[in-house]
């Protein structure tokens, strides 16, 4: 039998990434035409260039901490709190786009949970369940255009919601698995 005991659980990473990126747009000889002329320009409307170089760097500390309370052999609690992070970068496929509005931000994410996990009837039955808030910030969402996916940032995303999972083994060779979830995004902020 397992006492009743508190452990925690962390974790940190610290983040550096440097990207570079060469577009190119051109049309070959004999394939130009009026379509691929407007698919590939050589400048944006404005006459921006929309060929070159561009590179940008990110860096980021993520961390995670999770308390877990167990009470006895057959139930534990839990609570996280978490920061996530992954680099912007570039789109660089085709299209009039100038090239410093190619460029997307890093998104970041603040992330919360409560759970609990249970057992019972000599383990044959467990239980969880969990509830969850994740915060993004400058949310990576992608769009689909002109035959290409091109990424931009939200400003602010929010997901909220809810997970339970039920397993019982009935017989010897039988398991018995149940799970709902329920998950809300909703764009916070978008301009």
């Amino acid at each position: 039998k397992i006492s009743e005991h508190l452990d925690l659980i962390t974790g940190v990473r610290w983040h550096q990434e440097d990207k570079d990126a060469s577009i190119a747009n051109s049309v070959t000889r004999p394939g130009a035409s009026i379509v691929a002329n407007v698919l590939t320009p050589a400048t944006s409307p404005t006459g921006a260039a929309v060929n070159g170089k561009v590179d940008r760097s990110s860096t980021a500390l993520t961390w995670s901490v999770t308390p877990r309370y167990r009470l006895h052999d057959r139930l534990m609690l839990y609570a996280t709190a978490a920061r996530g992070s992954k680099p912007g970068g570039f789109n660089n496929g085709t299209g009039n786009a100038p090239l410093a509005a190619r460029e997307f931000g890093d998104e970041t994410i603040r992330h919360y949970e409560l759970g609990a996990r249970a057992s019972a009837a000599r383990g044959r039955v467990e239980l969880s369940g969990t509830a969850f808030r994740t915060e993004y910030h400058d949310y990576q969402d992608a769009v689909f255009v002109l035959a290409q996916f091109s990424v931009g940032n939200a400003e602010r995303v929010d997901l909220a919601g809810f997970e339970l999972a039920a397993r019982a083994a009935i017989g010897g060779h039988t398991q018995v698995d149940l799970a709902a979830s329920f998950a809300d995004l909703k764009y916070a902020r978008h301009t």
